[in-house]
This record gives structure tokens, sequence and C-alpha cells, in this order.
């Protein structure tokens, strides 16, 4: 069974969330893995307000490609201070992306404060999983197939977000 998860070349099966905690402006541009250390521009914007409300929201920013590039359907987002940001490109051709911000907090290619990464299995089985930029952790992620509703998960080790599709 194959089946990688890697939130540094994130596809159609996965989703990165940052959470913003400052009010400011943070631009960010989405790029075919590889590229985002050749590519310095950062095209779409975050606006985070000061005004943060009394619960998390999360915005769901999903991505198209037009001409080789990818495009999210809010390019330009404005958020309340503490709220989530969760991008994911749903089409299956997608070739593997990385999210890459203007800070080095933000970007899915080195999870850190505030952020998150879930990944959908396609298949009943035991994953183990090792953080790539090495903060040695790892662990194991358990997907179960079950008649109806989502699929359940656990990890060993430090925690990771993960989901599947109902059989």
């Amino acid at each position: 069974m194959i089946d990688s998860f890697d939130s540094r070349a994130l596809r159609y099966v996965d989703c990165y969330g940052q959470r913003f905690m400052r009010p400011r402006e943070f631009r960010y541009n989405v790029l075919a893995v590889g590229s985002q250390l050749a590519v310095t521009e950062r095209p779409f914007r975050i606006a985070v307000s000061d005004r943060g409300g009394d619960q998390m929201t999360q915005h769901s920013v999903s991505l198209s490609i037009r001409d080789r590039d990818f495009v999210p359907d809010q390019p330009d987002l404005t958020i309340a201070l503490g709220d989530m940001v969760m991008w994911n490109c749903p089409l299956p051709a997608a070739w593997p992306f990385a999210v890459v911000g203007d800070q080095e907090f933000f970007g899915s290619t080195n999870l850190v404060n505030e952020s998150g990464y879930s990944h959908i299995f396609s298949a009943a089985g035991d994953y183990h999983w090792v953080d790539a930029n090495r903060a040695r952790s790892a662990g194991w992620s358990a997907c179960a197939t079950r008649r109806s509703g989502p699929r359940t998960t656990s990890s060993g080790g430090a925690s990771r977000s993960a989901s599947a599709p109902s059989s």
C-alpha cells in the first residue's frame, strides 16, 4: 500500500492550516514544490484585523490552476485576530505544492506555531510518520475502515491531524 503524506509537498488529499495571532498583513504564494527557493513573489494577501472574536473562525481557501500557476479563490482575505486559514487544492491532477509565506512561521514546508496539516488516507492500514525537519518527532497513524462515516485515526508520539474518506 502506498500512501504518502508530507506537508512539504501538498496534494489534493492534504490541507495546510495556519492560525494568525498578530494583527498585520501577511503576504504569500502557492508554488509547485521545488520552486519556492527560486520564486520570491508573494502576490496574495491575508490582512489580520486587531479585532478578534470570542471564537476562532476557519476560512477555507480553495486553489485552482490558471496558466500553470496556483490561484486561490480568495487572493485577498481579511480575517480577525486568532482566525485560521485552511488551504486545499481539490484537483487530483495538480502537481505537489507548498504554501509559502513572508514570515518564517508561515508556510506548509515547516509546521511550527499555530499551524496544522491534514491528510485523507486512501486505504486502511498503519502509517509511520517522521518529522522531516529534524524535530525528532515520529509516530504511527492507524486508519481503520468503517462501514459508514469517517474512518478513525490515532497517532503515537506527537500528534498530527488525519482523516479519511468513508467507504
